[in-house]
């Protein structure tokens, strides 16, 4: 008989791994259930530091209990946020309020054309799982922060349009899934720092209309070692370049030495590329007026300010 009967140890073991289990669940279950707490309360206290008429529009937008049914919100099955979407809302004020300390599971973020201004706050450092990151068309100032660095499973960031100053932070060359990178109309100055070569997955990089200086680092040439096709990143980095010539243009004879150039520049790289390419060109590039060649943009002094290529295969 008592061979069927469990050992005092064997069973004293088992109810210890029982009770490991369920304190362990129990705690993963309050840790959840705090997150998402944390997470609705930081929401709610960056509504009330915004206007009155955003609070008014964000109070029309979440209701009810549950903050994963608010409008621009979205959670896993957990409830916890993974999407933060209110993009052309007019929402006006800062994200000071909004601490990302608490919303350790969001991958998106996108606030884009809104009216939002001030800082961008050093704590965005903290989104871990952020992929996407759209800034843009807002009023936000100061500098990039170099903690957007640390986020290094970020694809897309743009925060093009909007008055930001200071330079390019010499760790950006940390965001090793980077594929696409919208920093146009600012007023970000100095030069380009190298470590945007070791951005190997890079395939679109708008940095025109800041007050750049200096030249294209040699490093830029790795940057197409992981794209499909090596010509797009190039476009950009021309875009780049033509800019860097032509943002202190002033006088007529300058300008239209800087259009001569841009047009030049446009013929040479074209010429070193492969023959299946030039003919391509050649048929998109007709006539002398290189503004209206095909994916050329140029301003009322003829001068490029946008090279638009679809990936030319």
């Amino acid at each position: 008989m008592s061979s069927f009967l469990i050992p005092f140890k064997v069973m004293f073991f088992l109810i210890l791994v029982l009770l490991h289990s369920s304190l362990v669940f129990a705690f993963s279950s309050s840790i959840a259930a705090l997150t998402r707490g944390k997470e609705a309360e930081t929401l709610l206290k960056w509504k009330a530091s915004l206007d009155n008429n955003t609070q008014t529009l964000l109070s029309s937008l979440w209701v009810g209990d549950s903050h994963c049914s608010w409008v621009g919100i979205i959670c896993d099955k957990a409830e916890s946020i993974t999407n933060l979407s209110l993009p052309d809302y007019g929402l006006k004020g800062t994200l000071h309020s909004l601490n990302f300390l608490f919303f350790p599971n969001l991958m998106r973020l996108d606030l884009r054309n809104n009216s939002l201004y001030g800082p961008i706050p050093s704590h965005i450092g903290n989104l871990s799982k952020l992929t996407f990151l759209d800034l843009q068309y807002n009023n936000f100032s100061g500098n990039i922060p170099s903690e957007i660095c640390l986020l290094k499973g970020l694809e897309l960031i743009s925060l093009a349009s909007n008055e930001i100053s200071g330079s390019i932070p010499l760790e950006i060359g940390r965001l090793s899934s980077v594929s696409e990178i919208y920093f146009f109309d600012n007023y970000l100055r100095g030069s380009i720092p190298a470590s945007v070569g070791n951005l190997t997955y890079l395939s679109v990089l708008h940095l025109y209309q800041n007050m750049f200086c200096g030249s294209i680092p040699k490093e830029y040439d790795r940057i197409s070692s992981k794209n499909m096709i090596s010509s797009e990143i190039m476009f950009f980095l021309i875009l780049v370049l033509l800019h860097f010539s032509s943002v202190f243009a002033s006088s007529s004879s300058i300008a239209a030495l800087t259009r001569g150039k841009e047009a030049e520049t446009l013929l040479k790289w074209k010429a070193s590329l492969d023959n299946n390419t030039q003919t391509l060109l050649s048929s998109l590039w007709v006539g002398d007026f290189h503004c209206s060649w095909v994916g050329i943009t140029c301003d009322k002094a003829e001068s490029i300010t946008n090279l638009a290529f679809q990936i030319l295969g």
